[in-house]
């Protein structure tokens, strides 16, 4: 039950121990520190699921690009660092001059977050060093939960994954 008391966020929260941790004690379904981690089951299967990746993709981000985007991936020929093999054949998609898209979906490893929360990630192709702005941010989340929710009051924070979209040179919100 969203009290009407407390504020609506709707914007971006900084992922700090802190702030997740008063904004949850205020507001119950605002994940707090300990709920933004997989539980220990999930992190042992999505280990499993990201080595089976790496066997066909260059990087994570290509695997995102290819299968979230709907990118074409070309073969590459590399040599392995493991030394079990001296080359091998795996799938990349060319990043030079992407087109901005953009992609809201389930997280298919969501975090422990509270009863009655759900968690969604907004994918982008570009990021804050190509223009995308916070406001940008939230009003497509807003769009896109408009769309997926279509009943009741839904509120909503999002912070950047900053991990992600370092090592993807792309952004996962």
């Amino acid at each position: 039950m969203i009290n009407r008391e407390q504020p609506v966020i709707n914007g971006k929260v900084f992922k700090r121990p802190e702030m997740l941790n008063s904004l949850h004690k205020t507001m119950g379904w605002i994940p707090g520190w300990e709920h933004v981690r997989l539980l220990p089951a999930d992190q042992h299967r999505k280990e499993e699921f990201m080595a089976n990746i790496r066997t066909q993709y260059l990087s994570m981000g290509d695997y995102v690009l290819a299968t979230l985007f709907g990118m074409l991936p070309v073969e590459v020929t590399v040599e392995r660092p493991d030394g079990a093999t001296r080359h091998t054949t795996l799938l990349h998609v060319p990043t030079e001059n992407l087109p901005h898209k953009k992609v809201f979906t389930r997280n298919i490893w969501p975090y422990h977050v509270p009863d009655g929360t759900e968690h969604f990630l907004m994918w982008y192709t570009w990021g804050p060093k190509d223009g995308l702005t916070d406001e940008e941010i939230t009003r497509d989340i807003q769009q896109a939960l408009a769309e997926t929710v279509r009943q009741g009051v839904v509120e909503f924070v999002w912070y950047e994954n900053t991990k992600m979209s370092t090592m993807y040179k792309y952004s996962g919100i």
